[in-house]
């Protein structure tokens, strides 16, 4: 039994045959086995000694010489081993994908990436989901560069849902309890300002859910340009003028920012000679306070506001007390926004007035004794001004005989302005402050007849010149010299 064993032993070190190991483990002889056995020979003995280790006993099942060994199974052929089936994914939990979750993408800009101080842009937030099933939770906070303010209409939109609600002025942005669904992205924006120029650099923000890994946003610059200056102008118009004929001073200011300027301050203080006109006839569309005072040398504006790419303009009329040239220096416009800016100076060129023409005659210069005729007095402003203050005094004849006189009723017109005085059966005709436009002319006309006892025909009345006056041309007589009626 125990030789069995043995042999059971080393057949199964040797062959490693299962059958053989279990059956000496079962305590079955090795003969028992299928198939003959073959002796373990001691290679250091001589042909039918004994082996190492066995009892001196003649071999176990020997065999014939020349006899295939009984051991020896016959050839057989491997056994196709068929292919191990593919694995199944490893078990996921209810609700999610196997394996770990992709991270959503985060990121922020500014729109747009240059601005000016004051002038808002907007700050957006965009989260994609790039899993497979809906995020909630979606937290993140964003503190602000120092000098950049939620805008204080901060026009926040939101499609991330959870609560995102910026505080004007505040430098603080949250978004808490988003949702976002699978594979969908989502926004939300906020309106932020600075306060002085510079590079503002936003900060990596980071992003969390509930389901998703963590995940930072890149940080974000905004360049802020200083505010841009406005243009301002200054005007005479016309450009010449004459004594005493007012002219439009216009100060034009354009606001070239996007933003609203506000404290808007000039002081025009105007050269010697010219003043502000009475009446001065300002207007302002700048705001603030302009009201300049007449016959004063101080034009100012102060608190003037100015939308956003917008014009205003100012204006009043100045007069000069005499002819030359008035150059009107620079001045400096200030702003609580924009940079100071200077008005380039401007001339006004204040030229003597060219005399008018002034002709007075009889209509008709020819008539029948007793008859009624006009005295008329044309006048023709030759100057590329208006001419003011136009005037006259015309005494009529009083020889011979008994003269003439204005008839009664008095028969008048008067195309010069001013006031036109002829009393009834009077000799003397006025006018007092006419006016006349640049090129322009005016007629007055006044009936007159002889006065009676009428003289024998033909008789002729001569009138003298008479002398025009106004303000800022030169006086001139009447032509012709004299002015002459006959009565026939």
């Amino acid at each position: 039994m125990k030789t069995g064993k043995v042999a059971g032993v080393l057949a199964c070190l040797c062959l490693g045959l299962l059958t053989a190991c279990q059956q000496t483990k079962e305590g079955n002889p090795i003969s028992s086995l299928p198939g003959p056995i073959i002796p373990v020979q001691n290679p250091n003995t001589e042909p039918g000694g004994t082996g190492v280790g066995l009892p001196s006993t003649p071999p176990i099942g020997s065999v014939p010489p020349g006899q295939p060994s009984p051991l020896v199974p016959p050839p057989v052929s491997a056994p196709t081993i068929p292919p191990l089936p593919t694995p199944n994914p490893s078990p996921s939990i209810v609700g999610l994908p196997p394996g770990p979750l992709a991270a959503p993408t985060f990121t922020k800009s500014f729109s747009p990436s240059t601005t000016s101080v004051g002038v808002p842009v907007t700050l957006s937030f965009t989260i994609t989901n790039n899993s497979g099933i809906q995020l909630t939770g979606l937290n993140f906070a964003d503190n602000l560069p120092a000098g950049l303010v939620v805008d204080t209409s901060p026009n926040i939109t939101n499609t991330c849902g959870g609560s995102f609600a910026p505080t004007p002025g505040g430098a603080l942005i949250t978004l808490s309890g988003g949702t976002l669904a699978a594979n969908a992205t989502c926004t939300v924006t906020v309106q932020v300002v600075a306060s002085a120029p510079g590079t503002y650099t936003n900060p990596p923000v980071t992003l969390t859910s509930a389901q998703a890994p963590a995940v930072q946003s890149a940080p974000v610059n905004l360049s802020v340009n200083p505010v841009t200056a406005p243009t301002f102008t200054k005007s005479f118009s016309p450009s010449t003028t004459s004594p005493n004929a007012p002219v439009t001073l216009r100060f034009t200011i354009i606001n070239n920012s996007g933003i609203q300027l506000t404290g808007l301050s000039f002081a025009d203080s105007l050269p010697a000679g010219l003043l502000v006109a009475n009446p001065p006839n300002f207007t302002n569309t700048c705001g603030g306070s302009f009201a300049p005072t007449p016959g004063g040398a101080l034009i100012t504006l102060s608190g003037g506001t100015l939308a956003a790419n917008a014009t205003c303009t100012v204006t009043v009329q100045v007069v000069a007390a005499g002819t030359g040239t008035y150059t009107n220096p620079a001045v400096t416009l200030t702003s609580n926004q924009a940079p100071p800016v200077q008005s380039a100076p401007v001339n006004l060129s204040v030229n003597p007035v060219t005399a008018p023409t002034f002709i007075k005659q009889f209509s008709p210069n020819s008539t029948t004794n007793g008859n009624v005729v006009a005295v008329v007095f044309t006048i023709t402003n030759t100057a590329t001004v208006p001419i003011t203050g136009l005037s006259f005094i015309d005494i009529l004849p009083d020889t011979p005989a008994q003269g003439l006189r204005i008839t009664n009723p008095a028969v008048t017109s008067n195309t010069c302005g001013g006031t036109l005085t002829a009393p009834n059966g009077g000799t003397a005709i006025s006018l007092t402050g006419g006016s006349l436009a640049a090129g322009a002319s005016c007629v007055v006309s006044v009936s007159v007849e002889q006065v009676p006892p009428l003289p024998a025909p033909p008789v002729q009345y001569d009138n003298p010149p008479v002398t025009l006056l106004s303000n800022g041309a030169p006086p001139v007589q009447s032509n012709p010299d004299p002015a002459s009626v006959t009565f026939n």
